[in-house]
């Protein structure tokens, strides 16, 4: 669960997401109001996975920082193939730090090399969120810097950010921006409400009174109404609108 000073900063970077026009204003946005949790770089990106690597060399980006240089070395030396981020991105279904056990195996040179060439580029820490387009696309948000706040509060936080963010530069990139066509009923705003709380489905259930059944019936009413891909697209997107609190 965020802490209220998390949830605040949430709000600020939803809000001044919302105002942008364009991809490149969102990739702004985020460095200017993440810089104090140690952004200093973001990369948002689709690409295509096949048995956990990538069936294309290149991922299509949307709005990224990332020193040109570094990007040159990358596809030059075909190191997508080996990057454990991109792996993760395919294998994992929520954000994971670079640093988390697992994500790099203490065999597997090829891959620590990646991460370890990628530091002298500034790229030495980073938070990927693995997300999945209406469109089924697998795509990856990262954000990344030299000293990056990993804590619980602040990976809670990305993750709420880094959803929407996605969420707003494909809207952008295909002209479309559009208000809220269909309202939410008081119930399945409530759901959203319970949601944004952290709380599970069996607890939302109990919160409602209703069965988990009934619970998964509204948060998925809300996610189509809202054209939102997953539970945190919704709650950061409830939040932008004032939906939720």
């Amino acid at each position: 669960m965020m802490s209220k000073r998390s949830l605040d900063l949430a709000r600020e970077v939803l809000q001044a997401i919302h105002r942008t026009a364009t991809p490149e204003n969102v990739r702004d946005q985020l460095l200017r109001t993440l810089a104090g949790v140690g952004v200093e770089h973001v990369l948002l990106a689709t690409l295509r996975i096949c048995d956990a690597v990538p069936c294309d060399r290149r991922p299509t980006v949307f709005a990224g920082t990332y020193p040109d240089e570094w990007a040159r070395r990358y596809y030059a030396r075909d190191y997508i193939l080996h990057d454990p981020v991109v792996r993760g991105v395919g294998e994992r279904g929520s954000g994971f730090a670079w640093s988390d056990p697992g994500l790099c195996a203490p065999d597997d040179r090829a891959a620590r090399r990646v991460l370890d060439e990628a530091g002298e580029f500034g790229l030495r820490e980073g938070f990927t969120l693995p997300l999945l387009t209406l469109e089924g696309d697998t795509a990856g948000v990262s954000f990344v810097g030299e000293k990056l706040d990993l804590s619980p509060a602040v990976r809670g936080m990305l993750t709420l950010v880094g959803t929407y963010a996605l969420g707003q530069v494909l809207l952008l990139a295909k002209g479309e921006t559009g208000p809220l066509a269909e309202p939410l009923s008081p119930r399945e705003r409530e759901s959203l409400q319970w949601a944004a709380d952290g709380k599970s489905d069996q607890e939302i259930a109990d919160a409602m009174g209703i069965s988990a059944h009934g619970a998964i019936r509204h948060l998925r009413a809300v996610r189509r109404k809202l054209g939102t891909t997953s539970r945190a697209h919704a709650v950061a997107l409830g939040l932008r609108l004032g939906i939720i609190s």
